[in-house]
Parts: C-alpha cells; sequence; structure tokens
C-alpha cells in the first residue's frame, strides 16, 4: 500500500474512532447480531480490535469439562461466552469473565448455589435445559438482565416471581410447572414471552399479561381452550398445533401484524372473516381452510403459507396482494396458476402433482 493511502485510512479511522469513547463503541456493538459485528469491526483497525477482544465468542466442545484455569486464559474483557452442553466443575463459575453480557449454559449441570456467583453485568442468559436449577436459583439473576431462556427446566409458578423487573424476553417452553397462575405476576417491561409445549397452560391467565408485550407463542399448549384479553400490544401470536382452540378471531388484538394457526383443527373459514385488518403475516397451513377461507381473508395480508389446506383453483382469484405465497399440498392446478396475485414474487407449490408447468413442484422466484 503506498505511504499516501495509508495515511488517508489512518486519517479515516481517526475521524471514526474521535466520535465516541471505546466504551460506547462496545455497548453499541453489543446489541448487533454477528453478522453486523463483522461489518463493524471493518470500520476502523480500532473497531477491528474491539471486536475482537470483547466481543471473541468462546465456545467449548460439546460434552468437554472446563476448568477454571480454561477460563483464566480468557480474554479479561470477554463479552460472549458459549458453554452450552459442556461439563463444568463445580469451582468453575465464580472464574467466569466479570465483563460478559451474553453467557450460554444450555444442558449443563449448573446449579442454584453456583447461579449466586453469575457476573453482574450479565444481560442475555441462557439455562435452557439446566435441569437442577430450581425457583430459589432464580433469586441470584442479575438485575439488569433482559433476556431469559428458562426452557425444559423445573421452574414453577412461584419462580416467575423472583425475575428480574427489567426483562424483556422470557423463554419458558415445555416447563411444566408453570400455569396460568404464574402469569399474574411477569415482569411488566416484557415484549417476547415463549410458553410453547407448556402442558398447564390453559388461557385463563392470559388476561393478566404485561401490557408491553408484543411477541407471544403458545404453539403447541395441547389444553389451550381460548386466549381471553390478550394485551393491546401484541404484534406477532403463534398458537399453532392447538387442536382445541377454537373462536380465537374476535380476541385478537387490532393491530396484530402475524398470527400463526396452523395445525389448529377447529378454526373454520367464517372465523377468517373477523382477522385484524393490519394481519401482514398469516399462516394457516394444515388447517380444514378451504376457498371460502381465502375470499375472508384480510386484503393486508403479504405473506402467507396455506400449504396442506383444503384450497382449490376457485379460491385464487381472491388471494390478497401477496408477495411471499406457499400453498402446495392443495389442489392446484396449471389453471389456477393464472389468478396467482402479479405482486407475488415467491411461490411455494411443493408437492402439487397438477401442477405440470412448474415440474419440480418447489420453490420458484417469479
Amino acid at each position: 500500500m503506498e505511504p499516501q493511502i495509508k495515511r488517508q485510512r489512518y486519517e479515516e479511522d481517526m475521524q471514526v474512532d474521535a466520535l465516541f469513547p471505546n466504551e460506547i463503541f462496545c455497548s453499541i456493538a453489543s446489541y448487533l447480531e454477528k453478522e453486523d459485528k463483522i461489518t463493524f469491526r471493518m470500520l476502523s483497525q480500532n473497531f477491528h480490535s474491539l471486536i475482537d477482544t470483547h466481543f471473541l465468542k468462546f465456545v467449548a466442545h460439546f460434552n468437554s469439562v472446563v476448568s477454571k484455569e480454561a477460563l483464566q486464559q480468557l480474554p479479561p474483557k470477554l463479552f460472549t461466552l458459549d458453554l452450552s452442553h459442556s461439563k463444568m466443575t463445580s469451582e468453575v463459575v465464580p472464574f467466569l469473565p466479570k465483563s460478559l453480557r451474553d453467557l450460554d449454559l444450555t444442558g449443563t449441570e449448573i446449579t442454584d448455589e453456583e447461579m449466586a456467583s453469575f457476573p453482574k453485568k450479565l444481560s442475555n442468559l441462557q439455562l435452557r435445559e439446566c435441569r437442577r436449577i430450581t425457583d430459589e436459583g432464580l433469586l441470584y439473576l442479575p438485575v439488569g438482565l433482559q433476556h431469559l431462556d428458562l426452557c425444559a427446566t423445573e421452574i414453577s409458578d412461584h419462580g416467575l416471581q423472583l425475575l428480574p423487573a427489567g426483562l424483556k424476553v422470557l423463554r419458558l417452553a415445555v416447563c411444566k410447572r408453570v400455569t396460568d397462575k404464574g402469569l399474574e405476576r411477569l415482569p411488566s417491561t416484557l415484549r417476547h414471552l415463549n410458553l410453547a409445549h407448556c402442558p398447564a397452560i390453559r388461557g385463563e391467565g392470559l388476561a393478566f399479561l404485561p401490557q408491553t408485550l408484543s411477541e407471544l407463542v403458545l404453539r403447541g399448549c395441547q389444553i389451550l381452550q381460548g386466549l381471553g384479553s390478550l394485551p393491546a400490544s401484541l404484534q406477532y401470536l403463534d398458537v399453532a398445533n392447538n387442536k382445541l382452540i377454537t373462536g380465537i378471531s374476535d380476541r385478537l388484538p387490532r393491530n396484530l401484524k402475524g398470527l400463526d394457526i396452523a395445525k389448529c383443527d377447529k378454526i373454520t373459514n367464517e372465523e377468517l372473516a373477523d382477522l385484524p385488518s393490519s394481519l401482514q403475516h398469516l399462516n394457516i397451513s394444515e388447517t380444514k381452510i378451504g376457498d371460502e377461507g381465502i375470499k375472508n381473508l384480510p386484503r393486508s395480508v403479504r405473506y402467507l403459507n396455506a400449504a396442506a389446506c383444503n384450497i382449490t383453483d376457485a379460491g385464487l382469484p381472491f388471494l390478497p396482494q401477496v408477495l411471499h405465497l406457499r400453498i402446495g399440498q392443495n389442489g392446484i392446478t396449471d389453471e389456477g396458476l393464472n389468478f396467482i396475485p402479479q405482486s407475488c414474487i415467491l411461490l411455494d407449490l411443493t408437492r402439487s402433482p397438477n401442477v405440470t408447468n412448474h415440474p419440480s413442484n418447489h420453490y420458484h422466484q417469479l
């Protein structure tokens, strides 16, 4: 590289780096996804160093033993650490870097007592499938925690009362001891709640959900019978694979943007007429919805999964102006393709034996 070019690059780096102190840049980068961190890293030599030092993700090998000696070799200002499915000796936790923001302990033998030594700056904690933690361990959660994964643990309703007040994301999928009663005291700041496959959720507790909630997952809650009163703030709702649920349309928030009711056997064509006019993403796959249901869809829908329903060519002229359409495993023929909206740019006709114009019957960009 020529000296002049080197000097110009150095001056550009200095201009970018001078905008804020390193602490602010690290704080900004902590909210970025992995791909965005890589882009951020390329902005200057200083950012390159900051990302490598603070956001290097140490990943333990599956089933490997993690010792305190190994942790002592990590960068002192590490932000992200993945110890999922590793074997940790009892004295390891106190040696976790105090700078950690993101810690993954999925599938480990972490105990309540060891949780007392968690780094206090954690904002993202993964405890999925940690079978040895109980409600008492939640007393030791860092007060600044914002994302918490407790899926497939033994946490009960009592433990939900002990969660940090500022929590924004909570995942409780496959928690068999969580019931509707526990939903009454969730943090008022919560934005995302995952209760998928929680066998004791019936629906009565949904009326007590925080009014800040924007995403709710109730997929596979097999005794869920109704939705009650949902938060008006809700933007996305997943109630797929619930065999008993019906009559949900009049319970949905009017500003809902996404709805997944796949495999909900009792959903009828008539119910779709009452879906919110704001809806953009809709999954009705593997239901009994037919041509009459397509006629009832909101005109706002842009992403539609209607695979494996009872739809024929007769329903296609009534499709909204969708961008993405999955409609395989229906009674669609070549003639029906003439009625696919001109707006559609991605069409999935998987397993459509009566469509011959697209021999592969797979995903097509139009």
